[in-house]
This record gives C-alpha cells, structure tokens and sequence, in this order.
C-alpha cells in the first residue's frame, strides 16, 4: 500500500510540472500575458524539448498568433490547447505555427489527451 501511495504522489507532482511547463499555450494565459512573459515561458519549454522545438521560432509563432487571435478564435481568453490546435489545423495553419503545433502534441501526449487531429 505504501509503495502505491509513493508511486501516485510521484505521478501527480509529475502531472503538475507538465502542465506547469505548458501552461502558457492557452488561450487564456497568451491573451492576458506580455509578449516579454510569454517569451520567457516558450524559451523555458524549448530548451528543456531543445530536440523537438526551436526557441526562436517558437516565441515568433506565438506572438503572431496572439496578434492574430481576433481573426482566428471567438474569444482567445477561453481557448483551451486543444482549441487552439483544432483551429490551427482546421484553418490550414500548421505550416504556419508548426512549433505551436509540436508544443501541443508534447502536452497532449504528456497528460495523456490524444483527442486532436
């Protein structure tokens, strides 16, 4: 019994430092934050998934996106992750925002939510 404990404890501060580095790829975080905050978080993620994801090219991607929002989303402040890839997919975005994208799927697949195209 003490070992599942351990285990699960082990599992949930796990769950919370995914979704600690991730938190910045919603809606709500992009459109109330500045572009210097959101620089660091994406600069943060990208050298802790240097394999997977360009720094640089990140922050541009989100920037522009947050730019872009009032044409892209109803209403950016609710945009769950999920929201967000959705519409970049369903827009023929994912050329556009291709490290956006490859965030996304590292969080999907991190928490364990393969519900996106």
């Amino acid at each position: 019994m003490d070992s599942l404990i351990v285990q699960m404890e082990w599992r949930c501060k796990k769950i919370e430092e995914v979704s600690s580095d991730f938190e910045f790829l919603n809606g709500h975080f992009l459109y109330h934050q500045s572009d210097d905050i959101i620089k660091k978080h994406a600069s943060d993620l990208a050298m802790k998934y240097s394999n997977d994801l360009n720094g640089t090219e990140l922050v541009l991607e989100l920037i522009c996106l947050k730019n872009q929002a009032l044409s892209l989303f109803s209403d950016l402040n609710t945009a769950s992750p999920l929201y967000l890839i959705n519409v970049i997919h369903s827009n023929s975005l994912k050329d556009i925002y291709l490290y956006i994208e490859i965030a996304q799927r590292i969080f999907c697949n991190s928490s364990s939510d393969r519900s996106f195209v």
